[in-house]
């Protein structure tokens, strides 16, 4: 992780990005120095975590709703501050694989009817 010198968030966190709705407790999380206090305020809500004896802290945050409208999280300590802006909730899918995963049927050669790609294929389990 970063330098234990400078509060600061994990790089999996940034600007537009989503977080989990409501009943799930999405969880922020960053690096400061050991015992560092980190006072988190998000809308109405001011919450705060102390890092632990290796300079980690995290916090939970309250569920939250679906929303179009991006939020702002603003991220202080003794150390530094952080904000993350336009911050929305909703639902969180995690996939992986390969780079072929960006690809629709329709934009792979030779597949111009998907629905009798699919109806041919061996496992057609969609």
């Amino acid at each position: 992780h970063k330098s234990r010198y400078a509060m600061n968030l994990s790089n999996v966190f940034s600007d537009g990005m989503v977080l989990q709705r409501a009943p799930a407790i999405p969880i922020v999380w960053g690096f400061a120095s050991p015992g560092i206090r980190v006072e988190t305020t998000f809308g109405a809500h001011s919450l705060s975590a102390l890092t632990d004896h290796s300079g980690v802290w995290r916090q939970p945050l309250p569920p939250t709703e679906a929303s179009d409208r991006g939020q702002t999280l603003l991220f202080r300590s003794s150390e530094g501050g952080a904000a993350l802006r336009d911050v929305l909730f909703g639902e969180v899918y995690l996939c992986s694989g390969q780079s072929n995963m960006e690809y629709t049927p329709r934009s792979m050669a030779g597949m111009n009817n998907a629905s009798a790609e699919i109806a041919a294929a061996d496992s057609p389990a969609y």
